[in-house]
């Protein structure tokens, strides 16, 4: 895990919190998402239909985290203390939609995060307490699960795999997607490439392609690349 000098906390839309002047404390909660399930009561059936997987994955809520942070107000006068109270909701509240948000805790990984609710404010005659809740999307982003840096790489649950290949003509290689949903592949290809995904046939035009056509499902995908260059591969995982 990287050092530094900053107290630990939470970097959200362009700031670390210890840029403010904010102390994170250890009652930090974070829920983890529950499954959306749909079900069918069927007349003189027992029990119920579960249709929850019926597109091949499971879906999910939200998260939240929540976050009790100490900030020092002893030798600001009230006027201070109020703007300063103004500074930091607006930075909290002030995002367009949910963005990322990289618990100190947990570096190499981040959240998708809206401050929905206004924090909670209760103000000491030397500290104040200013408690947010995170609303998140329902997984966790690891953009670096498939490198080689010792430093990021899941020990328990990563899969060391190439992802650049130099084809001539046609190659077949599995990539591992250890996440819980399917994910764009991002390709970085030389030429014109054609992959065909476990028979879904995806054209790769040379250049940069992110789009939804090219998708790894959960576990292994078997991907036969047909083309003459050099193609990379790069996508970003996503946990509970």
């Amino acid at each position: 895990m990287p050092t530094s000098n900053k107290d630990y906390g939470f970097t959200f839309n362009g700031h670390h919190s210890s840029d403010f002047g904010l102390k994170v404390m250890s009652d930090k909660a974070v829920t983890l998402p529950a499954k959306n399930k749909v079900t069918v009561q069927l007349p003189y059936a027992n029990g119920l239909i579960d249709l929850s997987d019926i597109y091949g994955n499971n879906s999910y809520g939200e998260r939240t985290m929540t976050v009790s942070c100490r900030l020092y107000t002893g030798r600001l006068d009230y006027m201070a203390t109020q703007n300063m109270y103004h500074v930091i909701t607006d930075w909290l509240m002030g995002t367009k939609g949910k963005t990322k948000l990289i618990d100190d805790a947990d570096p190499y990984r981040f959240y998708l995060a809206e401050v929905e609710a206004a924090p909670t404010i209760t103000e000491g005659s030397v500290y104040s307490t200013i408690a947010v809740v995170f609303q998140c999307y329902p997984f966790l982003f690891h953009p670096n699960e498939y490198n080689e840096l010792w430093d990021t790489f899941d020990l328990i649950n990563g899969v060391m795999q190439p992802t650049e290949y130099d084809i001539s003509g046609s190659e077949s290689i599995v990539l591992v997607n250890t996440g819980e949903a399917q994910i764009n592949l991002i390709c970085d290809a030389s030429s014109d490439f054609r992959l065909n995904i476990d028979g879904v046939i995806c054209p790769i035009s040379a250049g940069m392609t992110d789009n939804m056509d090219v998708q790894l499902q959960p576990g292994e995908n078997h991907i036969k690349v047909t083309g003459n260059g050099t193609l990379k591969l790069d996508w970003t995982e996503e946990v509970i």
